[in-house]
């Protein structure tokens, strides 16, 4: 939510450095206002709830799944904040808001769930 705050208060912070209220109601609305959404979701997922746990007793496909859930809440949304702000139909708002960037998507899972697996184990 900090990010969306600041984001409207005029930090250069959303896609290609824009900032301000309009980004928050304009075509990346759905993307940017599913964030938090998608954070809590894949914490209450990686967590069991709102009690923080070890990342050393997530197993791994507990952190995937919970990414995965994450990215398609994110997508989701964007896609149905396309359909609204630009009036596209459906399969044209998937393909141009989602299906283009699945395999960057599923590299930045790979590299993110890495990182917390370094990062559990360099913590030991």
């Amino acid at each position: 939510m900090l990010y969306l705050f600041a984001g409207a208060l005029g930090a250069p912070v959303f896609a290609g450095g824009s900032a301000g209220f309009a980004a928050l109601v304009g075509d990346s609305a759905g993307y940017l206002w599913s964030y938090p959404i998608a954070a809590a979701l894949v914490g209450g997922i990686v967590h069991r709830g709102l009690t923080l746990r070890d990342l050393d007793a997530v197993r791994l496909p507990a952190l995937v799944g919970a990414t995965v859930v994450g990215t398609l809440v994110i997508y989701a949304l964007g896609v149905v904040g396309l359909i609204i702000s630009l009036d596209l139909a459906l399969g044209e708002a998937v393909v141009q808001g989602a299906v283009v960037f699945l395999p960057a998507e599923a590299a930045k899972i790979a590299a993110a769930v890495g990182i917390v697996r370094s990062e559990a184990i360099t913590a030991v």
